[in-house]
Parts: structure tokens; C-alpha cells; sequence
């Protein structure tokens, strides 16, 4: 499978990107629920992990340290 190169110039971007692997997660679910090839089902099982891996690493990378910086330590706006 070949790897995704992200290049991440505005939020904008950032949440385009996770509302297209969100939709492609449960695309792959629901062709997950309706085959009964093993094979396949392990194909479509490693799909979704590396689309998981994606979230976690764009929340940590960008998502997390935005709303650091644009938030108090309480979690509120900073005015």
C-alpha cells in the first residue's frame, strides 16, 4: 500500500484530511461487516490501522499544539 505524503499549510487542510480518512474508515467497515474472505478482511483490518495511525499523528502534530497555543491552561479563550 503506498504511504500518504501530507503536507499540512492550514488547519483547513488538517481537518479536510481527517474528514476524508474518516470517511474512508467507514467505507472500509462497512466492506469489513459484508465480505467473508479472511484474506481480505486482514487487508482491510491493516487499512484501517494506518488510517487510525494518521489521526493519532495529525491530533498530536497539529490539532493538540493549536489549541495549546490558542487556549489558557483552563481550556478557555485567551481573552
Amino acid at each position: 500500500m503506498a504511504k500518504r505524503m501530507y503536507t499540512l499549510d492550514e488547519p483547513d487542510d488538517a481537518i479536510a484530511t481527517l474528514k476524508a480518512d474518516h470517511q474512508r474508515v467507514r467505507e472500509l467497515f462497512q466492506t469489513y461487516e459484508h465480505t467473508r474472505d479472511p484474506q481480505l478482511k486482514q487487508q482491510i483490518a491493516a487499512q484501517v490501522l494506518v488510517a487510525l495511525e494518521l489521526y493519532t499523528l495529525l491530533e498530536a502534530t497539529v490539532f493538540y499544539p493549536a489549541f495549546t497555543e490558542e487556549t489558557t491552561p483552563e481550556g478557555g479563550a485567551p481573552f
